[in-house]
């Protein structure tokens, strides 16, 4: 199978667990995040986005509906762009080798760029490596149907690949993503 054609199939697939009744645009949320050195060390920082109601929760997306989350690195320092994006069920943050997502749960949360056919999904563990998505590396977009009350947890990580012996430097963050449901009045 050609990679067209294995898009054209996804695309599809990712379509028909859109409900018929549900034709208006995803709900459209915009999370910004800057790295931040400290010492030798980086942190990933939610600086704005997000529509919980907790005080201090950036980044935390609280949907009523189908949403596209558009992540964008603020003023990255030289040679830093995403690398990934980690989602798992849970109350509170895991690692990924603690979560296993089912196909229905990978299907609810694929991740994509600007202006690319390309459509990736989690992995098993919840993670999906974005540096593999052409485009512009510091930002994309995830899906979330949306379609089960819920709670996800997602890691962010942004990194600046490596040269020679030296290890790929990177940073995370971990917001919250709590799904009501479709349609669901909590």
């Amino acid at each position: 199978m050609n990679r067209t054609t294995a898009v054209g199939k996804l695309l599809g697939l990712l379509i028909s667990l859109v409900p018929a009744l549900s034709l208006a645009a995803p709900e459209p949320f915009d999370v910004e995040a800057k790295v931040v050195q400290e010492g030798d060390a980086y942190r990933l920082e939610i600086v704005s986005g997000g529509n919980c109601n907790t005080p201090g929760t950036f980044g935390c997306v609280e949907p009523e509906k189908d949403a596209v989350i558009t992540f964008r690195l603020l003023d990255p320092p030289s040679g830093w762009g995403f690398n990934g994006v980690y989602v798992c069920l849970s109350d509170e943050p895991v690692k990924p080798r603690d979560c296993t997502l089912n196909k229905l749960e990978r299907l609810q949360f694929p991740v994509t760029r600007e202006n690319t056919p390309v459509i990736k999904l989690p992995q098993k563990n919840g993670v999906t490596y974005v540096h593999d998505i052409p485009g512009e590396e510091t930002t994309f977009k995830l899906y979330n149907a949306n379609n089960s009350s819920s709670n996800y947890y997602y890691i962010l990580r942004a990194c600046k690949p490596a040269s020679g012996p030296d290890k790929n430097l990177c940073a995370r963050s971990d917001p919250p993503i709590k799904n009501k449901g479709r349609g669901s009045n909590r």
